[in-house]
């Protein structure tokens, strides 16, 4: 029977957890997660195969990358054989502990806009001559424009980490 996973729920008691915006908590607690995890572990066989497994693992179960997870995710994936064994000696391994590293989330406020873009958001730029309702049109388009970048962006980044 699998142990019960720290959940992002067990955060909401923590004060920075309601006011900090969410990426940056969420990529703190899972930095720090890591770096625990590294410590406290240092047999743990550090491919860069085995890491993917382990964040893979996490994100499929929608859980954050604490220790405590990523020790859970390390016992179930081992006994289902689907981590590679230690190829180096002990002693070089150490020194690659480096590779179980979070990337960072690129954001869609970072990405340029492109061509399509530019011209949707001009679009639904702000006009001091438009009544309430005109307002609300606009507003309704470039909610939308907004949506469909962040989607874009998010597909394009997938495609490049995978």
């Amino acid at each position: 029977m699998r142990p019960r996973l720290d959940s992002w729920d067990d955060f909401g008691s923590d004060y920075e957890y309601a006011h900090a915006p969410a990426l940056e908590f969420k990529e703190r607690v899972n930095y720090e997660g890591t770096q625990a995890f590294k410590i406290a572990n240092p047999s743990f066989p550090n491919t860069e195969n085995n890491c993917t497994a382990l964040v893979e693992w996490c994100e499929a179960q929608l859980v954050p990358l604490t220790r405590r997870n990523l020790e859970i995710a390390w016992r179930e994936l081992a006994s289902e054989g689907k981590l590679e064994k230690q190829t180096e000696p002990a002693a070089e391994a150490v020194g690659n502990l480096h590779r179980l590293e979070i990337q960072p989330v690129v954001a869609a406020q970072t990405a340029k806009p492109t061509r399509k873009e530019k011209e949707a958001l001009e679009a639904v730029k702000d006009d001091p001559n438009l009544n309430d309702h005109q307002r609300k049109v606009r507003f309704k388009k470039l909610k939308q424009a907004a949506t469909q970048s962040r989607i874009a962006n998010r597909k394009a980044v997938q495609v490049v980490r995978a």
